[in-house]
């Protein structure tokens, strides 16, 4: 898919609740528990997600984001800036669950080098990035999920967005 930005992502949903993963594999972006190389045939991400049933996955520059079925969000790949949501910058070629207070999440989003999560009540969290202010944080990188609280308290969030050095949130007003 390509984006406004002019980079190209991908952002998917899956029907039978698998994820497969396939292209460069630089910084352990495909989820098959190995670093580096190319494959040029879809395999089937690994870890714990094998037992779990995705509904869609966002992509990053360098990381991707699943979101199962029972609303956990699931990091891997390239974590140069903390867009991995787990409080260091290691790289992961394996799924793991991002840590977001036990919150029920419908919906995510990543970009070049953050990522954003909607949860049931209309939370919203972000981390990795925020350089230019994007995670509406004090710190200019946010290794660990924080929860954006700046919104009108009769607005409720409906989706998120994660723009190139932006965010975005469209409310039920």
């Amino acid at each position: 898919a390509r984006r406004p930005s002019g980079m190209w992502i991908s952002s998917f949903p899956c029907p039978d609740g698998e994820v497969h993963a396939w292209g460069s594999n630089r910084n352990g972006r495909l989820g098959d528990g190995t670093m580096g190389g190319v494959r040029t045939v879809p395999a089937r991400v690994c870890g714990e997600l094998e037992s779990r049933r995705v509904v869609h996955v966002e992509c990053g520059s360098s990381n991707a984001l699943a979101l199962t079925d029972q609303g956990a969000v699931y990091a891997w790949g390239g974590n140069d800036v903390g867009q991995l949501g787990n409080g260091t910058m290691s790289f992961s070629s394996l799924p793991f669950c991002v840590d977001l207070d036990g919150a029920f999440i419908i919906q995510v989003s990543a970009r070049l080098d953050h990522c954003m999560a909607l949860t049931s009540t209309g939370g919203v969290y972000g981390w990795g990035s925020n350089g230019a202010g994007q995670l509406a944080g004090p710190s200019f990188l946010c290794m660990n999920p924080v929860k954006i609280e700046s919104f009108p308290s009769d607005e409720r969030v409906v989706r998120v967005v994660a723009g190139k050095e932006s965010s975005y949130a469209l409310t039920d007003q």
